[in-house]
């Protein structure tokens, strides 16, 4: 059994049936030519090892064919961060910390400093990285230890690369490596790297430009200089974006750099472009988190909260009081809350050009919003590998474990996008749950023959939603829809497998090639329907 087939098993059963590394070898038999048969449960856990010392040459690997096939829209690319967590009650760092007791408690007497070093020792090899920690957890799971997971894609939504940081890293602090990368390791140049208003920061934005590239991230119109903010509120300089309503105009800013260094260690401001938006639809939203936060403010101050710092939205609407050692909500601060209310349903993107590359088209105030508009594509990625392929809770622990159980998600999210992208291709376009549901069909029943085996579809295979609409709303007869997994195999040039086939005939359709030196069905899969001959086949 090799590597490459093991580590297709693995991305398969996290497409079709995500479950723990251990319940996937335990329950591989029900596929055809089962690719954990040969392999024992550490193994498997082996090929993540692989996986995590080898991810970012497969990620190169495919980023280089698909770059020769032209099939990779570089020209922006879009960059977040989310996390992920373990059913754990410990940190990797507070395991350390109980091991390094546990061990002086074992010596029974105070540990020499020769000892000690010993101790240290003997835990930092089985903890050779914090990993696992707590943090923002952005499910809401602060109670368990975290990974951060960056994720880079291009504009046809397919991943360029990832990371993996400790759970209690800042986001912002990430996307440096990134920008890096994409230069270096990806040879991209002169793109628009597209993120979220929590990586807008200076260092961010001259990593961008440093490196040759655009920059277009969110940005908060709370804390806009008051010049900038009092422009907005005039209504002026406003063009109106088709027949949506949505207002849209551009103003200027200049980035400062507002890090912790000296005045003469801090950069010089950045000039960018300032793409505003009002519509109506996000006002009204604006003003009812408005409401809500201001009678959460009016309860605090009623109960004279203890208020040591602000946090909270509805926190920043309650005045602080001046004086140092005075703590208690006292009232509601009429100026922010009239400030909050003059600028909803505003939304700001901090917008600068490439500094390298040829040609590289100046972009319109509308195709800026549109750019920014397209990162939720990533999002969709964020909750495909949770939802759809079972990413959180991680059932591993080992750094090399944690990182490679994470990349084999991300190669199986790479698989479907591809999918996705050949199934619009072939005009037959299928969503990323349709196209799961209909490779969950793709099972067949054997059927043991005098000369083997054969083996014959299910009849349960699901059609596309639009086309069952189409089948009953027809006043006469059309033809029979399409399975979903049909559609599947037509898009990646294979047959559809519609009658009882035997093996050569079902390695011709699927393209493939049975070892015959394994046994294709399981033994305690094998399923006697009746006894068959050649000529009952033909017939």
């Amino acid at each position: 059994m090799t590597r490459r087939s093991t580590i297709t098993g693995l991305l398969s059963s996290r497409i079709i049936a995500p479950r723990s590394n251990l319940k996937t070898w335990l329950d591989s038999s029900d596929k055809l030519n089962d690719p954990f048969k040969a392999i024992d449960l550490q193994h498997l856990y082996r090929t993540l090892d692989f996986v995590y010392a080898y991810g970012d040459s497969l990620m190169k690997t495919v980023h280089e064919k698909l770059m020769s096939e032209k099939k990779r829209d570089c020209s922006v690319v879009f960059y977040d961060v989310t996390n992920a967590w373990f059913e754990a009650a410990y940190t990797d760092q507070e395991r350390a910390e109980i091991a390094i007791a546990r061990k002086i408690a074992a010596l029974g007497h105070e540990p020499s400093q020769a000892e000690y070093e010993k101790i240290l020792e003997a835990v930092e090899k089985k903890y050779p990285e914090m990993l696992r920690m707590r943090g923002f957890s952005k499910e809401h799971r602060n109670d368990c230890p975290l990974v951060s997971i960056a994720l880079l894609m291009d504009g046809n939504q397919v991943p360029i690369d990832y990371k993996v940081y400790a759970g209690n890293t800042s986001e912002k602090n990430t996307m440096v490596d990134a920008i890096k990368d994409i230069g270096q390791e990806y040879a991209i140049k002169g793109t628009v790297v597209v993120a979220d208003r929590g990586l807008n920061t200076y260092e961010n934005i001259a990593q961008a430009l440093d490196n040759g590239h655009g920059i277009l991230v969110a940005q908060s119109v709370h804390q806009l200089p008051e010049e900038t903010k009092n422009l907005i509120k005039s209504k002026i300089q406003w063009d109106t974006i088709g027949n949506t309503g949505i207002k849209i105009g551009e103003f200027s800013i200049d980035k400062e750099d507002h890090r912790p260094v000296k005045k003469d260690q801090k950069g010089a401001p950045i000039p960018c472009r300032l793409i505003v938006t009002w519509s109506a639809q996000r006002a009204a939203r604006d003003l009812m988190k408005l409401q809500e936060d201001a009678q959460r403010a009016k309860l605090a101050i009623e109960a004279k909260t203890s208020m040591l710092k602000r946090s909270s939205s509805w926190e920043w609407l309650i005045e602080m009081p001046k004086k140092n050692d005075a703590t208690k909500a006292m009232a509601l601060d009429q100026e922010a809350y009239a400030e909050r209310e003059a600028l909803a349903g505003y939304y700001a993107i901090v917008y600068h050009d490439p500094t390298q590359g040829e040609n590289t088209p100046k972009l319109t105030a509308q195709e800026i919003v549109e750019h920014y508009r397209r990162l939720v594509g990533i999002e969709e990625c964020f909750r495909v590998m949770k939802t759809n392929m079972d990413l959180r809770p991680l059932y591993v622990r080992t750094p090399s474990h944690v990182r490679g159980a994470i990349g084999i998600c991300v190669l199986a999210l790479v698989l479907l996008r591809l999918l996705e992208l050949r199934l619009r291709e072939a005009g037959t376009p299928l969503t990323i749950e349709q196209i799961i549901e209909g490779l969950n069909d793709a099972k067949l029943v054997p059927i043991e023959t005098k000369d083997g085996y054969c083996f014959q579809p299910l009849e349960t295979r699901k059609v596309s939603s639009a086309e069952w609409k189409a089948l009953q709303s027809a006043t006469e007869d059309c033809p029979t829809p399409t399975p979903l997994i049909d559609q599947i195999m037509q898009a990646c040039e294979l047959t559809p497998i519609a009658s009882m086939m035997t093996v050569p005939s079902l390695s011709k359709a699927l393209r493939t090639r049975f070892d015959p030196s394994t046994e294709l069905v399981p033994p305690d899969k094998k399923t006697r329907i009746r006894k068959l001959s050649r000529e009952d086949l033909k017939s």
